[in-house]
């Protein structure tokens, strides 16, 4: 095959243009030399590629007929045929090749070629130029000093010399060296994910009811959560959001697409323009050049799926994923939707049973018993809407039995599944349930007054808390303080008026009735016997005029006091040792009808030696052998008069020090309507 003159010079063309890529990767130091390099190197691959695997001889010339060739023959010019043809040499023709006047070999070794030279007008010897396109690897004959040799194999730049051709392979690794690592190809290491908080108390599936699971919506989803899994629920007609898939290509080319539950829920055709947008539920962004600051080589994209719902709506499982046409598809990210968006409703409150299992340690004040520790009440008959759907709460506890009057500690009080009567892994839609035969325990300290048991009940949307209306807990739990309630277990306090003869609360004394009676102060009362008509009773930590029936809606059951004609006046009086006592303060919250106090024995006054409070201490003597039998220092008590007060009772030149046993005694009378729930006895203020 003879090459045409503009073949030739292409071929002498190569090594200048491999000297030029050659020192192009020496200088390079901008990316404008980089795509200056980049047409150089595809200008050498398209002429190296045009000679591949061609080897040049004698008998590819066209103006060469070699048919008969032996050996030693010569070629001779036949103008006939106007082609060389071989031929036995003899005297008269017996040329060589080189002798011929339009042949110039200067330098011919094995499997060179001759080729015609317009510029010269003659035929010289050309070298064979040879490309190896399995290794890339260009092998130019002669190897003589003016042509560049070419070693295969791996080059450093430091290795480049005048003598040094560059390879294929050594071309393109230098170009991996320049040219930015590629993003990764969709989804990349991604995992699509519901980004949408998953709503609800912990959710979990639902057992099947009567064989039926949750209804499958994914259209060819594979669902691997069993009953009693964590599931990521959302509640009906709420819409659903994915985590964004970031950075990943090919960003200019391909169909990306979004599907819910296998259907197309939004697409766009990727190209070389910016296709950033959203489309229906498929959000594109950030559809630009990567890297941003070498534009060119490569375009990624980030995507999301927001803002879908399935339609039409309802209970069952849902499935989302994103495919793109030529790179791959994410993973599937399932949903469960559930149509339960209300609280616990429990209701029969006022009508459910509540009974006492255990009484545990009962206080009895003034003939009425009241819970203090242990206690275990039983109740029955309470009905509870909305249990679960497809999913259920998922915690331990559906169930709480406690007081109002205090949030329970007690482990024994959290009711799991099987104790209110369900499965342990309930069922699918249960949508109503009675509560029957459920104990609880009162907790130690919870405290005085009347109360209910309380329940609160969770499902898988919310928490709802409700009473038990039909019976009331009477409570003395733990200790009063100064500040609130009033416990005769225990006593009144005493507070800052010193230990001498001791340091001991105020205790009651058995009583009649009347304003100012004659009283022996040494006879205790006695709480454990029904309370006399006269006595002021002291219940859940209140101290008042009662006449209340304990014998029906409360726990424990305790005396009537509705029915027996109890008076219309109640007193108590309490005695306390202190001394040397001349003056001190009754404080109290509440409202009262009147106020007496009185040293036995030697505080004298036309009331069986009872002062008065309600009246003031004419600040002279001792009051009751003044003329008045007032003993309120600075401010007499105000009667029947709801708040609080602190009041000063004075002796005047009198003191407990003068009185057998050193006692004090307080009077006090409430009448309908009047109760107290704080009483201390303390220092005086004035």
């Amino acid at each position: 095959m003879s090459l045409t003159s503009t073949e030739e010079l292409r071929l002498k063309a190569i090594e200048s243009k491999l000297n030029t890529f050659q020192q192009a990767i020496r200088n390079l130091a901008s990316k404008e030399e980089l795509k200056q390099l980049l047409l150089v190197k595809e200008t050498v691959e398209v002429i190296l590629r045009q000679i591949v695997d061609e080897t040049v001889s004698m008998p590819d010339l066209m103006d060469t007929n070699l048919v008969g060739l032996q050996n030693n023959q010569i070629l001779q010019y036949n103008s006939t045929q106007q082609m060389w043809i071989p031929v036995d040499p003899t005297e008269e023709s017996s040329y060589k090749l080189g002798e011929l006047l339009d042949v110039t070999l200067t330098n011919v070794i094995d499997q060179s070629f001759i080729a015609y030279d317009s510029a010269s007008d003659e035929w010289i010897d050309v070298s064979l130029m040879r490309l190896d396109s399995a290794t890339g690897t260009i092998t130019m004959l002669p190897a003589d000093p003016g042509v560049v040799k070419v070693e295969a194999g791996y080059l450093d730049r430091s290795e480049l010399d005048d003598n040094t051709l560059i390879t294929k392979a050594y071309v393109d690794a230098r170009f991996a060296l320049l040219i930015p690592a590629a993003p990764d190809s969709f989804p990349g290491s991604h995992t699509l994910t519901i980004i949408t908080a998953s709503e609800g108390n912990s959710p979990k599936l639902c057992s099947p009811k009567d064989s039926v699971s949750a209804p499958d919506r994914t259209s060819g989803g594979t669902i691997t959560a069993s009953p009693g899994d964590s599931v990521h629920r959302i509640e009906d007609a709420h819409t659903v959001d994915t985590n964004i898939i970031t950075t990943v290509g090919p960003g200019d080319s391909g169909v990306l697409t979004a599907f819910g539950n296998g259907v197309d829920i939004g697409n766009v055709t990727l190209t070389s323009a910016d296709e950033s947008g959203t489309y229906t539920n498929l959000v594109v962004a950030n559809n630009n050049d990567h890297p941003l600051d070498t534009p060119g080589f490569y375009k990624v994209f980030d995507c999301s799926i927001d803002n879908w719902t399935f339609l039409p709506q309802g209970p069952g499982w849902s499935r989302l994923q994103i495919t793109h046409s030529t790179a791959g598809s994410t993973n599937s990210a399932y949903y469960i939707e559930d149509t339960l968006s209300d609280s616990p409703l429990m209701t029969n409150l006022n009508t459910a049973t509540v009974t006492e299992d255990t009484a545990g340690t009962i206080k009895t004040i003034t003939g009425v018993p009241q819970y203090n520790t242990g206690a275990i009440v039983q109740f029955s008959g309470v009905d509870v809407q909305y249990i679960t759907h497809e999913t259920y709460y998922g915690g331990t506890d559906p169930l709480t039995v406690q007081t109002t009057a205090k949030a329970t500690t007690l482990a024994s009080n959290k009711k799991g599944y099987t104790d209110i009567g369900v499965a342990a892994i309930p069922e699918r839609n249960i949508l109503n349930l009675t509560l029957s035969n459920i104990l609880g325990t009162i907790d130690n300290n919870s405290g005085y007054g009347e109360h209910f048991v309380e329940l609160k009940f969770i499902n898988v949307h919310g928490t709802s808390t409700s009473s038990i209306t039909s019976t009331k807990l009477l409570l003395a739990s733990g200790s009063p303080s100064s500040s609130a309630n009033i416990d005769e277990a225990v006593g009144i306090p005493v507070i800052n008026l010193g230990t001498d003869p001791n340091s001991n609360h105020a205790i009651r004394i058995a009583d009649v009735a009347g304003d100012t009676p004659v009283l022996n102060h040494a006879t205790l009362y006695d709480h454990a016997v029904f309370p006399p008509s006269n006595a002021a009773i002291n219940a859940g930590g209140i101290l008042g005029w009662n006449i209340v029936d304990y014998s029906s809606g409360y726990l424990p059951v305790g005396p009537d006091l509705a029915s027996i004609g109890r008076d219309n006046s109640q007193y108590v009086t309490y005695r306390f040792q202190r001394r040397p006592v001349s003056k001190f303060d009754i404080e109290f919250t509440g409202t009262i009808a009147g106020l007496w106090v009185s040293l036995p024995g030697v505080s004298t006054s036309n009331e069986n030696d009872w002062l008065d409070m309600s009246q003031t201490y004419l600040n002279v003597g001792a009051p009751g052998q003044n003329g008045s039998n007032g003993c309120a220092l600075a401010g007499a008590a105000l009667l029947n008069t709801a708040g609080s007060q602190r009041l000063t009772c004075t002796f005047g030149t009198l003191s407990s020090n003068s009185v057998t046993d050193n006692y004090i005694l307080v009077r006090l009378k409430l009448t309908a309507g009047h109760s107290l729930t704080q009483l201390v006895f303390r220092e005086a203020s004035n």
